[in-house]
């Protein structure tokens, strides 16, 4: 009896071959070692990205029976300067106006540029998904690509993220996060 898409010798490149009352495509018979050797090489790449979750910061391909059940809130900032040097102020909802090189007046939003739904509003607790430091490090990217693509404000100098973390119900610290212009 001969298995699904093996038609010996009568079907040669990808003809189509008979068996029974149904037709398959003619599959090429692969040697027992290119096989075997495909089998190691694909659970071996499986393997390194489960044993490398850790080292991620979304720690994705990782498994964890019970996640961390974090949060945090995120206060906006931006480091503006002054005639005396330089002074935060703070963003509220997510928006901003400020000056070009030209004197005219923009309005900027938070929500231009990003995406990601637990980073959308600023100042309310949101869920960590897959834990405080991969929240943090989306947080981050964040802040570099908002500051990054700041070339029309002229007064904005750095994105400031003041952050205060809770781990599992308890307070966890804060940290201040700095996305700087380029």
């Amino acid at each position: 009896m001969r298995l699904r898409g093996q038609c010996g010798r009568a079907a040669k490149n990808g003809s189509v071959c008979r068996q029974g009352a149904r037709y398959y495509p003619a599959v090429p018979d692969l040697r027992k070692n290119a096989r075997a050797a495909f089998v190691l090489v694909y659970v071996g790449l499986q393997l390194a990205l489960v044993l490398s979750a850790d080292a991620r910061p979304d720690r994705v391909y990782g498994f964890r029976m019970f996640n961390e059940s974090s949060s945090l809130k995120f206060d906006l900032y931006r480091r503006v300067r002054t005639r005396r040097g330089t002074r935060l102020v703070a963003v509220r909802n997510g928006e901003w106006q400020a000056r070009t090189k030209t004197g005219e007046r923009l309005t900027f939003r938070w929500t231009d540029r990003i995406r990601y739904p637990a980073l959308l509003e600023p100042g309310v607790f949101v869920h960590a998904t897959y834990g405080l430091d991969a929240q943090l490090f989306r947080l981050q990217r964040a802040l570099d690509d908002v500051a990054a693509h700041l070339t029309l404000d002229g007064e904005t100098e750095a994105l400031l993220a003041k952050v205060e973390m809770n781990r599992n119900g308890r307070a966890a610290g804060s940290r201040e996060l700095v996305g700087e212009r380029p």
